[in-house]
């Protein structure tokens, strides 16, 4: 399985494999670049994690995505 180094992505929570493309606009337009602000990956199509490099960034997400409970 896959890992991302916690040194570079530190902040890490799950979403709903369902809600992959609009995860992925969202963070485009309000993040920024993926790759250098933000990265997301699929774990054995069971759910998906995004991965932020501050804790301002996570907040964000998790304000807009609080549906799981993450």
């Amino acid at each position: 399985m896959r890992h991302l180094k916690k040194s570079l992505w530190p902040y890490q929570t799950k979403f709903n494999i369902d809600d992959y493309t609009n995860v992925d606009n969202w963070c485009r337009t309000c993040i920024g670049k993926r790759g250098d602000d933000w990265f997301s990956y699929g774990v054995a199509g069971l759910y998906n994690l995004a991965a932020f490099k501050d804790e301002a960034s996570l907040l964000a997400f998790k304000i807009t995505w609080s549906y799981n409970g993450n």
